[in-house]
């Protein structure tokens, strides 16, 4: 079995540093640390789950049961260097008797978008000091008479991702994108994303704040539990997503993973258990928000330290798109090496400097 489990994550490893470095343009590598439960405040052992950060980082929208019912919450922090304060229930104008889930806050924080019975839902306000309006369903094309769940904007507000059972048997979901030219536009008509989708369930599509990296939930043949997180990419705006990647150990266990959202900044990937199938080990004892940072391989020649050498590399290669040295701003790089990717290499340094 251990063996079996070696291979596994071999095989998913070299699948991944494939699609990096050939499906879709030059990418740098990356790994993902070990998993960590965010534990109290924010996750207790009634259940929490669906996370979402805001732009600045400052805010965390959740679901929890912590008023018996699952209910979409809130929690700030001071700074991103800062704990999570208490949640707070947004209250009866947002939260129904019913489940609300899957919250997604837009960049510029004003329109909240989440699940109610299969079908999506809005709730605006007018500054991010005001309260939320009661909310409401979304029109066509979003909504269907089958299940439309788990929204996700892009950061130009040009894209709309969701999951759908349209053209699928009733809760067997694709994901889908619809696209407009400018944000006063309507959106268009639902384009089923071909490439990502499986035989099985495919949803909870989260976009990086660039545009370029797709994380989502899988239920799909040859993953490691019931649900998988599944990693996608594409080389600019307008180019195609390449095939999916199961991105393995160690977010992806023999237990499930679902929800994936990705931080502002790319460095942080946030997930949670799956309520439905055992726990993950090491929780609060219901469903939990976790996360685990994506790390740059920022070394660059191999040795197993991060010097004055490979800045040298850097600088070496400097305006180029070697994808080797391409770190920065996102983990994922941005096609070109230059003073974002030496501000990530520099901090990479001096973290390692404080930790000597």
């Amino acid at each position: 079995m251990r063996e079996q489990e070696s291979w596994k994550q071999k095989w998913m490893v070299l699948s991944l540093c494939v699609l990096m470095f050939c499906t879709s343009g030059a990418w740098a590598d990356f790994t993902f640390g070990e998993p960590v439960n965010l534990g109290a405040p924010i996750n207790t052992s009634l259940g929490e789950g669906t996370p979402m950060i805001s732009l600045d980082g400052l805010s965390l929208y959740y679901v929890s049961e912590g008023s018996g019912s699952a209910d979409i919450w809130v929690a700030k922090r001071k700074s991103t260097e800062d704990a999570w304060e208490p949640g707070t229930n947004l209250g009866p104008i947002v939260n129904s008797s019913i489940v609300d889930s899957c919250p997604f806050i837009s960049t510029d924080g004003l329109t909240l978008y989440f699940n109610r019975i299969f079908s999506i839902w809005q709730t605006t306000r007018p500054t991010v000091d005001d309260d939320w309006t009661p909310p409401a369903k979304l029109g066509a094309p979003i909504n269907s008479s089958d299940d439309d769940i788990d929204p996700c904007i892009s950061a130009n507000g040009l894209e709309f991702y969701f999951a759908s059972s349209r053209h699928r048997p009733k809760a067997d979901w694709d994901l889908y994108v619809c696209r407009r030219e400018s944000v006063q536009d309507a959106w268009g008509e639902p384009t089923a994303l071909g490439v990502l989708n499986s035989n099985s369930y495919d949803y909870g599509p989260s976009l990086s704040a660039d545009g370029l990296v797709m994380f989502f939930n899988s239920h799909r043949a040859g993953g490691w539990g019931q649900s998988d997180v599944y990693m996608t990419t594409r080389s600019s705006l307008d180019a195609g997503w390449s095939p999916p990647v199961n991105i393995g150990l160690p977010v992806n266990t023999s237990y499930d993973e679902y929800c994936p959202r990705i931080s502002p900044d790319g460095r942080t990937l946030y997930f949670c258990d799956n309520p439905y199938y055992p726990l993950r080990p090491g929780g609060m004892g219901g469903t939990d928000i976790w996360k685990a940072s994506i790390d740059p391989i920022v070394d660059f020649n191999g040795d197993g330290i991060v010097d004055l050498a490979d800045v040298a590399i850097l600088i070496e290669r400097w305006g180029t798109d070697d994808s080797v040295c391409d770190i920065g701003p996102m983990p994922w790089g941005d096609g070109i090496l230059d003073g974002h990717d030496l501000l990530v290499l520099v901090e990479s340094m001096v973290e390692t400097s404080d930790q000597e």
